[in-house]
């Protein structure tokens, strides 16, 4: 399966067993450590922090039934930064958390903090 985006781009998206490309649950674990992780470069570079490096490792559980949904998300933040300059240097991951949006389907589900 092709997935294309409104500005072109496209990507193959597939099952475990053919494994041709990410799967659809992988690929939301994909884009939520992208869009949390330039959040965090774009918050940390607008307080005068030279970011040389930023990575993001996630980890994810889901339920064992269908529908499966992720029961515990984990994002793990490594930055390269010479020197943390301010104590204001937590910002970047409170913020962009409290602007996640969750699915209309999850509004119910417990989250861990």
């Amino acid at each position: 399966f092709v997935s294309e985006s409104g500005t072109g781009h496209s990507v193959v998206l597939d099952t475990p067993d053919s494994n041709k490309g990410p799967s659809p649950m992988e690929m939301l674990l994909m884009g939520m450590g992208g869009c949390t992780g330039i959040d965090v470069i774009s918050i940390l570079k607008k307080a005068r922090q030279k970011v040389q490096d930023c990575r993001v490792q996630i980890e994810a559980e889901r339920e064992d039934d269908y529908p499966r949904i992720f029961r515990k998300i984990h994002l793990h933040f490594i930055l390269m930064v010479p020197i943390l300059v301010s104590t204001r240097c937590n910002e970047p991951f409170i913020y962009p958390r409290k602007r996640i949006v969750q699915p209309q389907s999850s509004w119910d589900a417990p989250v861990q903090r």
